[in-house]
């Protein structure tokens, strides 16, 4: 047997720990490398929210950071002695989340061996939880108070703005009347000394409809059939601009006689009683007595500092719009479907008018009824005067035009009006001041329109007397009613004429937007005004 080495027996008796004591000086001990996994890689919250996300983390070399990007940047907070644990971080949704926008984040684990893992999580944003506010009737008014987009705010009884009292509502907003007759009708008033600030966008019209009605915010048709009428009250706004009544002021219909909100008229026709901006009113009109209900949207003494633009009134069982008096100017208007008048006025309005359109099927009466003093004093000043340019009236066929009596005057301009089996009438009494009188004063005029279908298209009644031993007296040579002429306007489903409308007649004045073309709707327009936001709109295109 050979000798054994020495040195080979003194390591064999030394044991297996003299080769671990002999690694190389420096090196690491071998580690796992580093983990993380979402506790839940799809999360779910509203816009505005706050999605709170947990993220297990395993690191056995020790955690030197946890990092977040994608849809988000920055550092996660962790605990710096433990390899093992939940985080947690906070994404605030954007306020502007549509619902199904989804935002991805990026977790990533550095060790302190510099190796890293990741993770991801998908926050998605779900619809914002519609919230029922019903807001009752009180002698306290709604205050000063902001309603939003994300309720629906529902009118039980009639709610009051009070005087000094703002009521914002947002774009978007949906408000519903509750059913009711009499005492127990829903509106909203803005009493005299209140405000509405009531400013959509056609993106998002603020809508008033019916309690029946089961439209969500973010929607803008109604679930409700297009001639459902009658079914809440309407809208009301109450100023201080001064109406022909032998007081100065009055009470406005639909409101009981001792509630003194309900008082409009005064002495300041520069009133301002807030903005009405892409507002649709639906479903309206319900009876406060019998055979008299609620208009769409009424105006008593609502002065010339109020704004009111591109507003829609649609299947009110009463009037669409009705104005008492005041001085307030408006544009872009649309009665359509409503049971009465498509547009109404009294007590001597004086306003400023452009772009309005009318459509009335059987059930509508007369166009436009155009009343001068109230009953107490018809022929107190001022008169009932307002310039409307770029109409477009459309009855449905069995209808009257217009009737202008009890002094009422006004003028007509660059207008179409089609499908109508009786024209514009003009009350002459035996005695006295009346709307023919207007008519000859020149105070009462109709000139540069387009007449289709109206009285069977015979152009010596397209405007005549309505009372008196001379009824039915053609007043077409006369100077009031000039340049008028019978053309079919060869309308599309929305209204645009396909007809050469052009030859507008000018308008002075710097509200009126100078236009080249006769009646409420651009012909060569892509999108004409009342496209999309409105609730006509939805059924016609």
């Amino acid at each position: 047997m050979k000798k054994l080495n020495a040195y080979f027996l003194l390591m064999l008796m030394m044991g297996p720990g003299f080769f671990t004591a002999c690694d190389d000086e420096g090196t690491e001990p071998a580690f796992a490398a580093p983990e993380i996994e979402a506790v839940n890689p799809a999360v779910e919250q509203q816009p505005g929210g706050v999605a709170n996300i947990d993220l297990s983390v395993n690191a056995e070399a020790g955690i030197k950071s946890i990092e977040v990007s994608g849809d988000a940047e920055g550092n996660v907070d962790f605990v710096a002695d433990d390899n093992t644990q939940v985080v947690s971080y906070d994404f605030n949704l954007p306020a502007d989340a549509a619902e199904g926008d989804a935002y991805e984040l990026v977790f990533t684990v550095t060790d302190n061996q510099e190796r890293t893992a990741s993770a991801n999580v998908t926050v998605t944003a779900t619809a914002t939880p519609v919230n029922t506010i019903v807001v009752e009737s009180s002698e306290e008014g709604v205050g000063n108070t902001t309603w939003t987009s994300n309720n629906i705010y529902v009118l039980s009884g009639l709610v009051f703005v009070n005087e000094g009292q703002t009521l914002t509502i947002e774009p978007g907003t949906i408000i519903k009347g509750t059913a009711g007759t009499g005492s127990g009708a829903s509106a909203l008033v803005v009493a005299r000394g209140g405000k509405i600030m009531a400013e959509g966008t056609a993106e998002e019209p603020i809508i008033f409809t019916a309690l029946e009605d089961e439209i969500q915010p973010g929607e803008v048709k109604s679930t409700l059939p297009l001639t459902a009428r009658g079914l809440w009250g309407g809208l009301m706004i109450l100023g201080n601009a001064s109406i022909t009544t032998q007081a100065g002021e009055a009470g406005i219909e639909g409101i009981p006689v001792e509630e003194t909100r309900g008082i409009y008229g005064g002495t300041n026709d520069a009133d301002n009683s807030g903005v009405l901006r892409y507002v649709s009113i639906r479903h309206g009109g319900t009876e406060i007595g019998a055979g008299n209900e609620i208009n769409g949207l009424t105006l008593g003494g609502v002065g010339s500092g109020t704004t009111v633009e591109h507003v829609e009134v649609i299947s009110n069982k009463d009037d669409g719009f009705e104005w008492f008096g005041g001085t307030v100017n408006t544009k872009y208007l649309l009665s359509a479907y409503n049971g009465d008048e498509g547009m109404d006025y009294d007590q001597g309005w004086r306003g400023k008018n452009q772009f309005w359109f009318v459509y009335q099927d059987t059930e509508g009466d007369k166009g436009g009824e155009h009343d001068g003093g109230s009953s107490d004093c018809e022929t107190c000043e001022p008169y009932s005067m307002p310039v409307i340019a770029n109409a477009t009236y459309v009855g449905g066929g069995a209808n009257t035009l217009l009737v202008f009596q009890d002094n009422g005057a006004g003028t007509y301009v660059n207008s179409i009006f089609a499908n109508y089996s009786e024209g514009i009438q003009v009350e002459d009494l035996e005695s006295g001041e009346d709307s023919y009188n207007r008519f000859v004063m020149g105070e009462l005029a109709i000139r540069n329109n387009i007449f289709h279908n109206v009285a069977g298209n015979d152009a010596t009644k397209y405007i005549v007397l309505s009372t008196g031993a001379n009824a039915g007296t053609d007043l077409s040579a006369e100077a009031g009613f000039a340049d008028n002429i019978t053309l079919d306007p060869e309308f599309n489903s929305l209204f645009l004429p396909a007809a050469d409308v052009s030859g507008a007649g000018v308008v002075e004045g710097d509200f009126f937007t100078t236009v080249d073309f006769i009646g409420a709707f651009d012909p060569a327009a892509e999108t004409p005004w009342h496209a999309g936001w409105t609730e006509w709109s939805q059924h016609v295109q």
